[in-house]
């Protein structure tokens, strides 16, 4: 090729890459013009603004919302727009989406499901799923189900449109009576039982309860509702008995163990009674 000054250096290779991009360009347009051409129109769709739509005439379906990638599919229906997702490792799914209908929308993570079929495990050690169920979004739980065999769902937190929280198993102990706690050690919420099937060790009262004697009860306004309140405060009843005191991660006083106060009562009252008793002996 002879020199032309009029071209600078590289010219000729900038040329053949630039041709080489349309070229492919082309390519890449011809192979998305079949894929389209050779189908309904909805079934495989890219925009020129990048968007791909699967069985969508438009992106999104009918123009409401926003999605670079929408799917449509049946309702009710295992050709709905469901999503799974698998490694190389084996075939059972790690987590899939689930859109049957609405009010019926389930992820699920080592666990799986088929349209009018049962869900099944993918992970023997435990199975967990998100599940807006009509008017409740469900938090299910499940473990110790073999890969394949049937998962049976547990609720493990319910959230309902009236803004309640429930917790399944807290909800069935609360409902007889019992009083939820919360463990500042580990964050734990749990129902205090009084049954000695969960209790070790049982032995006679080991606390000075005269100190609840000391505890001196307050009126105060409360800042949040601006109500006036009255009780006990909590970093004054920590400086006389801290066992029946919650504090928070900073290791701050938050509040009381209200339910101690009538056990430690009962103690100070079988006290007053027998001397009672023996006076009047």
């Amino acid at each position: 090729m002879a020199w032309d000054a009029s071209k600078p250096a590289g010219a000729d290779k900038i040329k053949d890459s630039d041709d080489n991009i349309r070229a492919n360009n082309a390519a890449i347009e011809a192979v998305l013009g079949n894929l389209t051409a050779g189908t309904p129109a909805n079934v495989f769709k890219v925009t020129s603004a990048g968007k791909v739509g699967l069985n969508t005439a438009t992106i999104p379906h009918g123009g409401i919302g926003n999605a670079m990638l929408a799917l449509e599919g049946s309702n009710a229906s295992a050709d709905g727009p469901h999503v799974q997702f698998t490694t190389a490792s084996d075939d059972y799914p790690l987590m899939q989406i689930l859109i049957v209908q609405h009010d019926a929308i389930a992820i699920a993570f080592d666990a799986y499901n088929v349209i009018g079929g049962t869900w099944e495990s993918s992970d023997a050690d435990s199975n967990f799923a998100i599940n807006k169920d009509s008017d409740l979004l469900k938090f299910l739980y499940d473990s110790g189900v073999a890969q394949g065999a049937e998962v049976t769902w547990n609720d493990g937190i319910v959230l309902a449109t009236d803004g309640g929280i429930y917790f399944d198993s807290l909800l069935q102990q609360t409902a007889a009576g019992l009083v939820v706690e919360y463990w500042d050690a580990t964050g734990e919420i749990y129902a205090e039982t009084s049954t000695r099937r969960f209790k070790k060790y049982i032995r006679k009262l080991n606390v000075d309860t005269s100190k609840l004697l000391n505890f001196t009860p307050k009126s105060y306004t409360d800042k949040e509702t601006g109500r006036e309140e009255f009780g006990l405060i909590a970093e004054e009843v920590a400086e006389i008995m801290p066992e029946v005191v919650v504090f928070d991660k900073e290791d701050k006083p938050l509040g009381i163990k209200l339910t101690k106060l009538p056990i430690m009562n009962l103690n100070e009252i079988k006290k007053l009674d027998k001397r009672l008793l023996a006076l009047e002996a």
